[in-house]
């Protein structure tokens, strides 16, 4: 497979192939999110989504946001060229698996560098919210 082909998303939608960079991106991020573990045929165990990271070091913050970071990694090199992620603690707050953490890198996909930057809100160990931030 070559670089080339690394950067498509293939999508049952109607567009077909997602070949804008930043969609191809949100699209990827998407289902790194929202998929269940097993819901893939193709790759049935070894994309881990957000949610099973979660599930499985449920209240262990540290843990999570090691395999978060290494799966950010694994799953975006799969159809990026390069990936540089890193999951840091922004704020905790009272109580076991709640928390708000940091997403930072950049991503190279079809010749175009995409920063990277999300907060992610966790309560009682579970995914509440997601969004972009902005650099200043």
């Amino acid at each position: 497979m070559g670089d080339k082909d690394k950067a498509y998303i293939p999508s049952l939608m109607d567009p077909g192939w997602e070949i804008n960079p930043y969609l191809n991106l949100d699209r990827g991020l998407a289902y790194l999110y929202c998929t269940n573990f097993s819901q893939s045929s193709l790759f049935h165990g070894a994309i881990v989504s957000v949610s099973k990271i979660l599930e499985e070091d449920s209240g262990l913050l540290k843990a999570t946001m090691i395999k978060m970071e290494r799966q950010l990694e694994t799953y975006l090199s799969l159809f990026c060229n390069k990936v540089s992620v890193e999951v840091t603690e922004h704020s905790s707050s009272k109580g076991k698996g709640n928390a708000t953490i940091i997403i930072s890198g950049i991503v190279e996909a079809m010749g175009v560098s995409i920063p990277l930057n999300y907060s992610v809100q966790l309560k009682n160990s579970k995914l509440v919210d997601i969004y972009r931030t902005v650099n200043s």
